[in-house]
């Protein structure tokens, strides 16, 4: 099982979510949020909502790299943006930083999509 930790307060983050639905066919995801009862038992501390994280078997990914990882395992079309990993680290996750502080500035609607019953399979509560 690999499991998706995102901010479920975030309109930006919960549209990224939609889009990894839409796309993915990992059957072993699972997806929760910050502030479910999986995420405060299993979470490490010092993990802020600012920071995706992606858990798998072997690996825990942050910031930029949880989102690369995330992407080629949901779907063979997205494992050419393995190659994003050849762009230094400290230069991914310095956009993903910009991206995160200004996410609540960048999208600002209220509106909110309910999953479908297929999506709620892949949330962890």
């Amino acid at each position: 099982m690999s499991i998706l930790i995102y901010d479920g307060e975030c309109n930006m983050c919960s549209g990224f979510i939609r889009f990894v639905l839409k796309v993915n066919q990992n059957t072993d995801l699972k997806i929760t949020d910050f502030e479910s009862e999986w995420a405060i038992k299993n979470k490490e501390n010092n993990v802020s909502p600012d920071t995706i994280v992606y858990i798998t078997k072997d690996n825990r990914y942050y910031h930029s790299e949880a989102i690369i990882h995330l992407l080629a395992d949901a779907n063979n079309l997205f494992i050419p943006l393995l190659f994003l990993k050849l762009i230094p680290k400290s230069i991914r996750n310095g956009i993903y930083k910009v991206v995160s502080r200004n996410r609540h500035k960048i999208i600002k609607t209220n509106k909110c999509r309910l999953p479908t019953q297929k999506e709620k399979s892949f949330f962890l509560q």
